[in-house]
């Protein structure tokens, strides 16, 4: 089983594009425009790519390609939470925990100025113990 995805844009880094904003008392952290705004077409893309009637809640490969714009320092584990994050949304993945994102083999970061995009593919793998 394989399934693939390929989601068109710069992508944005949820943990380092949050502001804090009172919520009554408390501080919360919410994500920028620009997250949100990035957030909202990779769901478009993402629903419009898969015709998955069941969330995947085995173990798999989430394999990540990311192509940035420039060649600026990117912290790629914060670019794996944005996308699985968003995966789960869309009903992809049922969850994004150990047991089912088990791995991120062959994944990376790459520079594309022309064709911003991640390009990602997800496998069965065995069991996770």
């Amino acid at each position: 089983m394989t399934e693939a995805f390929k989601i068109t844009g710069h992508p944005y880094v949820k943990k380092s594009n949050m502001k804090l904003v009172m919520r009554g008392r408390k501080l919360v952290r919410i994500p920028t425009p620009n997250y949100q705004q990035w957030a909202i077409l990779a769901q478009r893309q993402i629903r419009s790519q898969t015709s998955r009637t069941e969330p995947i809640d085995y173990p798999i490969n989430l394999q990540c390609l990311f192509f940035v714009r420039t060649r600026g320092v990117v912290d790629l584990s914060a670019l794996y939470e944005g996308i699985q994050d968003e995966l789960v949304k869309c009903g992809v993945l049922k969850d994004d925990n150990y047991k089912i994102v088990a791995s991120h083999d062959g994944s990376g970061v790459f520079v594309d100025p022309e064709d911003p995009r991640m390009e990602i593919t997800i496998t069965r793998k065995e069991a996770v113990s």
